[in-house]
């Protein structure tokens, strides 16, 4: 128990590391957003700045622009529909697929990491094999989070934007609105993030129906809510880390590029300023993916063998091990 947040962090780089196949799937489970207990930290102004949003969403109405794209698009099938069904069409189940191939990389990640701790053999095939048919619940389950989610942020807003609304933007509807965002509605962003991960995990890996994986996922994080939270803050400067890291490494292998954008430019050679701005987007857009894709993959694992380790009932938050460690250096 002594390294135990070790091991699993260097459990999962290695899971990074040597399994490349699921760097495929981290592509698009980073679509639906990485560490999302550390997004909702840097989102918790969404609640301040509503007023505003408020405010802007009522401009956008009062120039009538849905009824304007409802009619455009209206005109337009009736002017092509030949053309604009298919592609709408097409746009659709684009969309679906996506959609489709992101919950599919989230079953696949999740069931990778729980074959590989219990040592058995993963690959792509088999890996697909086994959870393609998954996409649905998962889709459920992200849904469902969601939904409970901004039901209660429904259920806890209403007073204070009825304030708003009626009061002219009232101090005490705005105050009110900051403090539920700050106090209530990030802390409880950032729980039910944790109950998603371990529900994914009681959904892939033990075959659970969506809601006894949700039930069970609240249970174990209510049991084990402190380990979570040590587990999330770590998550969360690894977040930051890997940002500046990544910053960094752009900025040495695009400026080169840029130097030579502007060389060009300034010599009227306007063909080869394209073609360096041009690697100067592939390289943004392919450092971008990659890293997104290894962290993804490896917080993945890191909350999938932490689910494990919580499971068998193994893990103690930090805190404890301290003081024990304390008081037995003291005897």
């Amino acid at each position: 128990m002594k390294n135990f947040y070790r091991n699993i962090l260097k459990k999962s780089f290695t899971i990074v590391k040597r399994y490349r196949f699921l760097w495929f799937f981290g592509v698009f489970a980073a679509i639906l957003g990485n560490g999302g207990e550390v997004q909702m930290l840097f989102r918790s102004d969404s609640l301040t700045n509503l007023p505003t949003n408020l405010n802007s969403l009522g401009q956008f109405l009062e120039l009538n622009a849905p009824r304007d794209l409802i009619y455009n698009t209206w005109f337009l099938l009736k002017l092509q529909p030949a053309l604009i069904i298919p592609l709408l069409l097409l746009f659709l189940l684009l969309l679906l697929f996506i959609v489709w191939l992101i919950m599919v990389s989230q079953a696949a990640l999740v069931h990778s990491v729980a074959r590989i701790n219990s040592s058995k053999a993963v690959n792509f095939r088999n890996v697909f094999a086994d959870t393609y048919q998954l996409a649905g619940p998962v889709f459920l389950l992200n849904f469902f989070t969601r939904l409970v989610l901004y039901g209660i942020l429904v259920i806890l807003s209403v007073p204070f934007l009825s304030l708003l609304v009626l009061s002219n933007h009232s101090d005490i509807g705005l105050i009110g609105l900051v403090l539920l965002g700050f106090i209530v509605l990030v802390p409880l962003a950032i729980i039910m993030n944790f109950i998603l991960k371990y529900a994914l995990v009681y959904l892939v890996a033990d075959n659970e129906k969506v809601w006894p994986a949700f039930r069970n996922a609240f249970r174990l994080f209510w049991k084990n809510w402190f380990v979570s939270i040590e587990m999330g803050i770590i998550m969360f400067f690894i977040n930051i880390l890997v940002g500046l890291g990544a910053f960094v490494l752009l900025f040495f292998l695009m400026v080169p590029f840029l130097a030579l954008v502007v060389l060009f430019s300034a010599l009227e050679q306007m063909v080869l300023a394209s073609l360096a701005l041009v690697l100067v987007a592939v390289i943004l857009i392919g450092v971008i993916v990659l890293v997104g894709s290894w962290l993804s993959v490896f917080q993945y694992s890191v909350w999938t063998l932490l689910f494990f380790e919580l499971k068998r009932g193994r893990a103690y938050p930090k805190v404890m091990r301290l003081l024990a460690r304390g008081s037995v250096a003291s005897k």
